[in-house]
């Protein structure tokens, strides 16, 4: 639910260089993509900024350019196979709003694009759901909810010292008993009731509301920027957003530190470090839940820590494949015809390094080998696996071609859990390709090779059975149901 504005640089556009205009045409590509993956319906409207700069008085030179860039985004548009309602500038005839932020009036004001703001919300049907005035009345309770703080101290010397008083302010979150005592102070008394209330307020985007752990459930989300905080304290550009360096030489996790931006390791005492020991159980399950962070459970680990795949992006170290060079065989997920959404591989690794112990004691587990775009992981008995995302393709190898369906299987698993839980159900558009023992073709379609019986990824049944059995197979829906 919600109406999206895709803001956009013009001048981008407008630029000889060919390279400029290119890259601000795949910019606009990823966020369309991006919001008709996880909001799809949802209507857009396309807003281009720094008019001032284009226009130079010229009405005639300025409608010639404003008419140019509304061409290259409708071919953007019409080209795309998700389509979500793009709302156009019927006032201009052009399929986006050029805004000079110096003007609130006029065609490119201000208010001409918050009228169309308005407009656009009033016509989508979830505002004309019909709801219950006791629902409404009962998420203003929720929203008015406060809690008692200590103000800070001043950082100036007073003469003479007044006892500060504690002052109310607007609460982050609520538990859900809280809640249900709301609810029933104005006549809602089933639990169930509740739990509907809820759902629609968190789909609507009011509150957020997670029931997946015992722990989500126990929280209501009022301030979503409260949680965003809290995550981007972990998940964060170190080169751009730089801790203190003395405080945290002062609390001793200069090495914790380094870890997490280098590695992509997390220490427990750093977690609870940087969100002020504060809900760390309901953080944890919650990055858990949306696939942001795994357990690593590896032999030399003496504390508890955990992989955040997304940190990974800074580390282009080579991943070493020696053991893939005597016998090795591929398959490759093609996301071409569609797009690869950014944190896909991440999650992928972050599911594989978390199934790769599921049946391996940590002390005879080898540690992975993580980097940016790549990942080798070992999976005791069935051999290596190695990850490597290139464009829009991710190629997985394996040392052992005997286990080969074994692996195909998982990742096509674990790319079901993150069309579940990371896209909210969306399917992810790619075309598989396996490779081809007989080198011609080298890699053949995988509706194609399950047709031709291809080995060694499709086996007689006999065989079949026996490496499922062997590869315990079986325990990895249970896996996944309560990762």
């Amino acid at each position: 639910h919600g109406v999206y504005l895709l803001v956009f640089d013009m001048r981008q556009f407008l630029r000889k260089s060919r390279n400029a205009s290119e890259d601000a045409k795949e910019y606009l590509e990823f966020w369309l993509n991006s919001i008709s993956l996880h909001a799809p319906g949802a209507s857009i409207l396309m807003v281009g900024t720094y008019l001032d700069s284009v226009d130079t008085g010229d009405d005639d030179e300025l409608t010639v350019k404003l008419k140019s860039i509304s061409l290259s985004l409708t071919k953007i548009i019409t080209k795309r196979k998700r389509k979500n309602p793009i709302v156009r500038n019927s006032k201009l005839g052009i399929a986006f709003f050029p805004v000079d932020n110096t003007k609130r009036e006029g065609n490119y004001g201000i208010e001409n694009l918050q009228k169309m703001i308005i407009e656009t919300a009033q016509h989508q049907d979830y505002v004309k759901r019909q709801v219950s005035l006791r629902w409404t009345k009962c998420v203003d309770l929720i929203l008015k909810e406060t809690e008692e703080i200590m103000p800070p101290k001043p950082k100036t010397k007073r003469t003479v010292w007044e006892e500060p008083k504690p002052i109310q302010v607007p609460r982050n979150h609520v538990s859900y008993d809280r809640v249900v005592a709301l609810a029933k102070s104005i006549g809602i008394v089933s639990r169930e009731e509740v739990d509907e209330m809820l759902r629609m307020f968190h789909d609507l985007g009011i509150v957020l509301h997670l029931t997946a752990t015992e722990t989500l459930r126990n929280m209501v989300i009022i301030n979503p920027q409260w949680l965003i905080d809290k995550i981007s304290k972990v998940i964060r550009d170190d080169e751009i957003h730089r801790f203190d360096e003395k405080e945290i030489q002062n609390v001793g996790l200069e090495a914790d530190v380094m870890s997490m931006f280098k590695d992509g390791l997390a220490s427990k005492d750093l977690l609870e470090y940087l969100w002020d020991k504060e809900h760390v159980p309901y953080m944890i399950d919650l990055m858990r839940e949306t696939l942001l962070l795994s357990e690593w459970k590896f032999s030399d680990i003496q504390e508890k820590k955990y992989l955040i795949p997304s940190l990974l992006l800074n580390c282009d170290k080579e991943v070493s494949t020696e053991e893939m060079k005597k016998q090795s065989i591929s398959c490759v997920f093609d996301f071409t015809k569609g797009f690869l959404p950014v944190g896909v591989f991440q999650r992928l690794v972050c599911l594989f390094v978390a199934i790769s112990v599921q049946n391996i004691k940590s002390e005879e587990a080898i540690e992975p080998s993580l980097s940016k775009d790549s990942a080798k992981i070992w999976f005791g008995e069935f051999g290596f696996i190695v990850l490597r995302k290139r464009e829009s393709k991710i190629f997985l190898h394996m040392n052992k071609p005997k286990y080969c369906s074994r692996h195909l299987s998982v990742f096509q698993s674990l790319l079901n859990k993150i069309e579940k839980d990371a896209t909210k159900g969306k399917r992810l558009e790619y075309a598989c390709f396996l490779q081809n023992p007989e080198k011609d073709p080298p890699f053949i379609s995988l509706q194609e090779s399950k047709e031709i019986g291809l080995k060694p990824w499709f086996h007689n049944k006999a065989e079949e059975s026996e490496i499922i059995s062997s590869a315990s197979s079986k325990n990895l829906d249970a896996f996944l149901e309560n990762f």
